[in-house]
């Protein structure tokens, strides 16, 4: 039968291995995360993973210093939108060799995220988007390649 003092003193060293024990299961939860992450979220190679960053936002500073801008045009049809893109160079119309990319996103829904095809007209780009639900969607658009671009995003809401 213990006393209470001898009690009392094994308080320190339960309390103790309570709290190494919670850091231990952290620390195996961490490790079962990061284990279970796709192998391109840890790339080990952090000298490629810097080039590639630097080289597209020169890329990016490229195709501001060109003065490339982008607009939108939302029309509502049956079931989306009618878009038309408007590229546009400070000096001259955008050329028609720069490739001109469309995707359309629903935020928290992945299983909607696609390129929408964009067929040229004029100086313009258009395109039918279709908006299945209501609510929020995205529109990303990429002007250039990856040697010079841009990119910008329209925020579009469908009604219930």
């Amino acid at each position: 039968m213990t006393t209470r003092a001898e009690s009392e003193n094994l308080r320190w060293p339960l309390g103790l291995a309570l709290a190494l024990g919670a850091g231990l299961a952290t620390s195996l939860a961490f490790l079962v995360i990061a284990a279970s992450q796709p192998p391109d979220w840890m790339d080990g190679d952090m000298w490629r993973s810097g080039a590639e960053y630097n080289a597209g936002q020169e890329a990016r500073a490229r195709g501001r210093a060109l003065g490339w801008e982008v607009g939108l045009s939302a029309e509502r049809s049956a079931d989306g939108v009618q878009v038309t893109l408007s590229p546009t160079q400070r000096d001259a119309p955008l050329g028609a060799g720069v490739p001109v990319r469309l995707v359309r996103e629903r935020p928290g829904r992945v299983d909607f995220d696609s390129d929408i095809p964009l067929t040229r007209a004029n100086e313009a780009w258009r395109a039918t988007v279709p908006l299945p639900l209501p609510g929020h969607w995205l529109l990303r658009v990429r002007v250039g390649d990856d040697a010079a671009f841009i990119e910008r995003e329209f925020a579009l809401e469908r009604a219930p």
